[in-house]
């Protein structure tokens, strides 16, 4: 007779998996069924915080190694075929079990994650405010080059693994997210502010001025908007949230931080091409060590912000040289 054991996650999530089989206390601190000490078949049904579990007896099975590892190298594999590999006595099929099992627990954790960051988006949803666009910027605090904000409408619970702050994202998974929001979005836009600009009116009036152009810029306007922390008084025709740190709470938000860094990281490689003695390619435009060595001995270009600290110091500097 199946005992089950129940398991509060304590997030309330709610997902639904296919059957585990796993060693006890290998990936949970369970007490182990009296009448099977050596492995459990968890049966993972998150639904309002609970897991049940339940235990199973040990049988044989003959499948060879190499088969053990193609099948539980798939993504979805069937129960049956578990509780076969579960109930083998060689250590390599039990290691291998194990990895398939924490394998796919990452990817439920990331399912969870995932879920979560739409929550404010459901908000919107349950007053029927659909569409929703996530707004934010990259570049406000480098002493070159543009500030970039995008826009970004997500399908409700569209499932981008890995989508996050652009800031947590290495670049070349930044790449790999950017193609994915682009064939999955409803619409992507972006808005580019050049240093000239940035000086004349500050950048936290051209942050928003950007994304006043990436959501206007939009091919279906939203209902709802979420953006970064950034207050938008003149957006007339959606309701606005402004979180802070919302590109890690939110789905459209993260897109929208992924957009603008790699359009801003590939405007950067371009300038980097045009003028090679600053090595904006590597730091971006940020007041690097590098950076901050190349403007004192080349001095500072039309993509500086000629506004920003230590700028106007240098800039006194090279004049007081040349009067000299």
């Amino acid at each position: 007779m199946q005992t089950p054991i129940n398991y509060e996650n304590g997030r309330g999530d709610r997902i639904r998996t296919c059957g585990l089989l796993v060693p006890n206390q290998a990936l949970y601190q369970t007490e182990p069924h009296p009448e099977d000490k050596a492995y459990s078949i968890i049966i993972v049904e998150i639904c309002q915080g609970e897991i049940e579990k339940r235990y199973c007896m040990r049988a044989k099975n003959e499948y060879a190694i190499n088969e053990v590892k193609t099948i539980l190298l798939s993504k979805n594999v069937p129960l049956n075929i578990l509780e076969l590999f579960a109930q083998d006595d060689r250590e390599s099929v039990k290691k291998m079990l194990l990895q398939y099992y924490r394998r796919l627990l990452v990817t439920e954790q990331e399912k969870i994650r995932l879920y979560a960051m739409y929550n404010y988006e459901r908000s919107f949803q349950t007053r029927g405010l659909l569409p929703i666009a996530g707004t934010d910027e990259a570049g406000r605090g480098p002493l070159a080059g543009p500030v970039v904000a995008a826009a970004v409408i997500l399908p409700m619970d569209c499932e981008i693994s890995g989508l996050n702050d652009s800031k947590k994202i290495s670049a070349a998974k930044r790449e790999q997210l950017f193609t994915a929001i682009n064939d999955r979005a409803i619409a992507v836009s972006y808005s580019v502010v050049a240093s000239d600009v940035i000086d004349e009116i500050n950048i936290y009036q051209a942050s928003r001025l950007a994304m006043y152009q990436a959501l206007n810029s939009l091919v279906v306007q939203p209902k709802a908007i979420i953006s970064d922390a950034m207050p938008l008084p003149d957006i007339h025709y959606a309701e606005v949230l402004a979180i802070e740190k919302a590109d890690s709470k939110s789905a459209n938000v993260a897109a929208a931080s992924i957009v603008a860094k790699v359009i801003r990281d590939r405007i950067m490689c371009e300038l980097d091409t045009l003028d090679p003695r600053y090595g904006f390619a590597a730091h971006k435009g940020y007041g690097t060590m590098m950076h901050m060595d190349a403007i004192r001995t080349h001095g500072v270009t039309k993509y500086h912000r000629r506004t920003f600290a230590p700028m106007p110091e240098i800039l006194a500097i090279m004049d007081k040289k040349r009067i000299l």
